[in-house]
């Protein structure tokens, strides 16, 4: 009776896995898209995350259908969200660019020192895992030179090759560890988001009767700075900054 009842349960776990594999949903939207059924493949990827699952590919999907639905705004969000998992991926990139074009607000991004555009570049080359798969080889390989430096000590030039490369690899194992922790903060805090509303009056305070500062419009994005119950402190790209509502953004 016991092995009955364990037989029966792995089968329903079975049974569960199988039900919750996205596979099937994700190939049966990928078809309605190629068959131009754009509501219904967007329906059915909006399944698939509703079940848990953020992929880059599922996110960039969700953005195409949106995009061919002519709703910049969402294409725009979800384009962003993909790019937030995978930020070298050019297609994503190119998409997310030509949805920007009708967005009503164009807004000149603030000067940035090299320095700092040098670092954001690198670090947003990779997303966290890979940073972390690179930290992990970096300090094995600083390791591998400590050893060559302990066992062969009495070699010059093997000394020398295992000292750098302990200390080479270890210092940029340490730096990719706070790359690493860098991408995942931005992966996983949450603190851009996409203005989903026609247009939104930015107060200079948390309140309805705070000063009118500017307005945003829809498929802009923010990165948010402050929180207080019901709304957000935001900056746009050119510096400015204010208070709107929670429900006036979408986070990526």
């Amino acid at each position: 009776m016991k092995k009955l009842v364990l037989f029966t349960l792995s089968i329903v776990f079975s049974l569960s896995l199988f039900a919750q594999d996205p596979s099937v949903d994700f190939e049966q939207a990928n078809d309605l898209y190629k068959k131009g059924e754009y509501t219904k493949a967007l329906q059915t990827y909006q399944k698939i995350n509703e079940q848990g699952y953020e992929e880059a590919e599922l996110y960039f999907n969700i953005g195409n259908s949106y995009y061919k639905e002519s709703n910049f705004t969402y294409a725009i969000l979800y384009y962003e969200k993909a790019l937030r998992l995978d930020p070298r991926n050019k297609n994503i990139q190119y998409n997310l660019k030509l949805a920007n074009q009708y967005i009503v607000d164009k807004v000149e991004p603030l000067p940035t020192v090299l320095v700092v555009r040098v670092k954001n570049a690198i670090i947003t080359f990779f997303n966290s895992s890979q940073w972390s798969m690179i930290s992990i080889m970096l300090f094995f390989f600083g390791m591998v030179g400590l050893a060559l430096f302990v066992i062969f000590g009495n070699s010059s030039g093997s000394k020398k090759a295992g000292f750098a490369t302990a200390f080479f690899g270890i210092l940029f194992a340490i730096l990719s560890y706070f790359f690493a922790e860098d991408q995942y903060k931005a992966e996983t805090q949450h603190l851009d988001a996409i203005i989903i509303q026609p247009s939104v009056t930015v107060k200079g305070a948390p309140s309805d009767t705070g000063t009118e500062l500017f307005i945003l419009h829809e498929g802009i994005k923010v990165h948010i700075t402050d929180s207080i119950q019901g709304w957000k402190e935001v900056r746009i790209p050119d510096g400015n900054t204010g208070w709107v509502e929670n429900k006036t953004m979408e986070r990526i």
